[in-house]
């Protein structure tokens, strides 16, 4: 039978190719490949689509010579249909599951897809019910297919059934749970220091690796998309291949996990205890760091703050994931960073003021500048990053502590036309403590503000007498849209539980910054006396104020422009490195160099007093002849800023 030949040759042409290739450009994407045929020629304007849960993630059209190409991301399930007119609608499943410390390389998967007219009376349509291939990767370095499934295809494709065979009922398969897992590693030390780009092994009972990564300079480490069974040991090799001490491994909820360790050359071990996975006490949901940095403009030979401007976080293939506006120092925050995947911060060039001879430069939040070309495509200046390349984006990753948050909606029983109004409000933690209380107005609006970060609120309400005989309240954002549908319990007393999706559209997240609260004479937020810590970094042996330390004191200097009641007094601090004497004379040098800067700026000196105090203030016990590591002795050289109003 010719058609049964061609299939035959078809089968060795099926996974005759794999390419491996090792990319600088970290392009983190399956290229999926191959060419559309019918029996010895190429079929071309073969319709071709990627579906991931029902949606077209990406679709192409074979050319003359029945070539293709798709562009996938890893960690995704596809379903990709071919479709021409006459033939019948061929599929392949793919798995795009990949380790992570695999998803720096790009890997090319070439396929050859047979194709069988409609009209054909010889062949068993009901194959085309199910896949004809099934691939996935091999764990190693690349995609392969299942042959024997794809045999199995061929068998059932020429099987015409004449007698309808009584159904088999095999055995219901359970899915495998998976989980995503997220931890910190620490320094058992009185500060808790993070290990920063400590590599994280996970490793099964026969020490078989089963994903690994690098912590983030807060000593975190996630995984996405785990097996929650297997991992029965975590293994920990700091960066710089030396232990400073214990290690310990804490989840996200700040709970200690493991502190007793297996030292092995360099690298330090934790096993399960008491039976349980290590995995099952770090599960979480899926981990999104916040990114925050400052936007400036060079011009003039200066850098000017590129204020109240819209800037954009978005995914590698120009999606707007998320988008803010720069605050008055040029800070921008963003909550949604994608987890393993490439990002672009990006600003509109009409809308940054640059002219030819303007650059765009970005810094941390600590006013570091991050080592990145601006890029102009399509009228937007991007700055591109890899999230699981590290290094590309550490210095932009902002803690928790660093984030305030608002809660605005609107609750109405049943329908909008019941405000519940003088309803009482209270927002607890995960622990059943009290964070805040708010009452709904006539509307039945409500608010909370300046709250610490979480991601894990609770609202109950109690006034039973309020409710009414409603059946239900209705949580509404501030633009009108549905937040949540509640049923109301018997007695009118219940707690709604603020998680994902529903926290976000209801949050106003921002940086805490004194800063700023005094730059807007926030009178709620700032005290008649603040001390504001700064680690301001000079040159080895010098106390000329480098460009970032200039970035910082720029804050204080619009801080005091825009409150006139504002005085500072700024103290230098040293580490313990160097002689007493030399570190008080060197800081009480750079206290002035602080002073002088701002006088320049137009400060009258009168508002401001500065000395230096050398090491005789240390934030830590890293004193004269005691070893500690430089995370800690940075610690202690800083500026401090006593603010006074009057």
């Amino acid at each position: 039978m010719i058609f049964k030949k061609i299939d035959l040759k078809l089968l060795v042409l099926f996974s005759s190719l794999f390419i491996f290739v090792c990319s600088n450009t970290f392009a983190q994407n399956l290229t999926f490949t191959g060419f559309t045929k019918f029996e010895e020629e190429a079929l071309p304007e073969v319709k071709i689509k990627a579906m991931v849960e029902n949606k077209v993630f990406a679709e192409t059209t074979s050319g003359k010579n029945g070539f293709f190409s798709l562009k996938l991301d890893y960690n995704l399930d596809y379903v990709i249909y071919f479709e021409k007119e006459n033939y019948n609608i061929m599929h392949a499943n793919v798995n795009g599951e990949v380790p992570e410390d695999k998803t720096v390389y790009k890997i090319k998967y070439v396929i050859t897809t047979p194709f069988y007219l409609i009209r054909n009376q010889t062949i068993n349509r009901e194959a085309f019910n199910q896949a004809f291939a099934k691939i996935f990767f091999d764990g190693e370095s690349k995609f392969i297919d299942n042959q024997e499934y794809f045999k199995q295809f061929i068998t059932l494709l020429y099987a015409v059934p004449t007698i309808k065979q009584p159904e088999v009922i095999k055995p219901a398969v359970v899915a495998e749970k998976r989980v995503n897992i997220a931890g910190k590693v620490l320094s058992d030390n009185e500060t808790k220091t993070p290990y920063n780009l400590a590599k994280v092994e996970l490793l099964d009972s026969n020490n078989n690796e089963i994903a690994t990564t690098l912590t983030n300079r807060f000593g975190i480490f996630s995984f996405s998309n785990l097996s929650n069974k297997g991992t029965t040991k975590i293994v920990v090799t700091p960066a710089d291949n030396s232990l400073k001490g214990q290690v310990v491994i804490y989840n996200l909820n700040k709970e200690l996990i493991a502190a007793m360790a297996f030292i092995k050359g360099k690298k330090m071990e934790f096993l399960k205890n008491d039976g349980t996975y290590l995995v099952d006490q770090l599960i979480t949901d899926t981990y999104i760091p916040f990114i925050s940095g400052k936007l400036t403009v060079e011009e003039n030979g200066g850098n000017v703050l590129l204020t109240n401007k819209t800037i954009y976080l978005m995914s590698d293939k120009k999606d707007v994931l998320e988008k803010t506006t720069t605050n008055m120092f040029g800070n921008f925050l963003f909550s949604k960073l994608p987890p393993n995947k490439n990002f672009i911060l990006a600003i509109d060039e009409a809308e940054s003021g640059l002219n030819d001879n303007s650059r765009l430069h970005l810094y941390s939040y600590k006013d570091v500048e991050i080592n990145k070309k601006d890029t102009l495509q399509k009228g937007k200046f991007l700055y591109k990053f890899l999230s699981n390349d590290i290094n590309s984006y550490n210095d932009l990753l902002l803690e928790d502590i660093n984030i305030k948050m608002n809660l605005k909606g609107k609750m109405v029983g049943d329908n909008e036309n019941n405000p519940l109004s003088n309803l009482k409000i209270v927002l607890v933690d995960k622990n059943n403590n009290i964070i805040d209380t708010a009452t709904t107005n006539r509307t039945g609006d409500f608010s909370f503000k300046y709250l610490p970060y979480s991601d894990n609120l609770v609202l109950r309400f109690s006034d039973s007498t309020k409710l009414g005989n409603y059946s239900s309240i209705i949580i509404y954002d501030e633009n009108n849209k549905i937040v949540k549908y509640i049923s109301v319990k018997n007695g009118g007393h219940f707690d709604y539980k603020l998680l994902g999706r529903d926290l976000t559209m209801i949050d106003e997240l921002y940086i805490d910054d004194p800063w700023l609260n005094l730059a807007n004479n926030d009178t709620k937020k700032i005290k008649s006396n603040m001390v504001i810590i700064e680690n301001i970094y000079f040159e080895f042996n010098q106390s000329i104020l480098l460009p970032a330390a200039k970035q910082t004191l720029d804050k204080a200097i619009l801080a005091m422009k825009n409150n006139k009641a504002m005085n500072i007094d700024i103290s230098a601090h040293s580490d313990s490195k160097g002689g007493d004497d030399y570190n008080l004379k060197l800081s009480e040098k750079r206290a002035q160099a602080a002073l002088e800067y701002i006088v320049s700026k137009g400060i009258v000196k009168s508002r401001i007093k500065a000395k230096g105090y050398g090491e005789t203030k240390l934030l830590n016990k890293c004193g004269n002849k005691i070893e500690c590591p430089e995370e800690e002795h940075a610690k202690n050289r800083r500026l401090e800023f006593n603010v006074t109003l009057k």
